[in-house]
């Protein structure tokens, strides 16, 4: 604040520059309120190692069970979506977070209610 009054011109005045700069620190404060509010739903949404490594354990033997139907009805739960890159040669896959908790959850396509 120091630095805009002191670079203050007859054609912006003091005041002029401190208001601009309350302004776009209170826009700040907003936008960092809203990152901090986003982070927070973020967190909720994931799911730590261990429940994924529960869910892996179960897999093989759920995945021979299941009807072919089944199978990609679980794929379509789990992947949210696929991306190639031929020249790296690279895929990433990208999960439904949610599909991930229903597996570490224990409930499977199939299993009995």
């Amino acid at each position: 604040m120091r630095q805009l009054v002191a670079t203050a011109t007859d054609r912006t005045p003091a005041a002029e520059r401190l208001a601009e700069l309350h302004e776009r620190i209170a826009s700040a404060e907003r936008r960092l309120a809203l990152v901090q509010k986003q982070l927070e739903q973020a967190s909720g949404r994931l799911i730590d190692e261990e429940a994924v490594a529960r869910a892996l354990e179960r897999f093989d033997p759920v995945w021979e069970s299941l009807s072919r139907y089944e199978q990609a009805r679980l794929l379509r739960l789990l992947i949210e979506r696929i991306d190639y890159d031929g020249r790296k040669g690279a895929i990433w896959i990208t999960f439904h977070a949610s599909g991930i908790k229903t597996l570490a959850d224990g409930n499977f396509p199939g299993d009995a209610p």
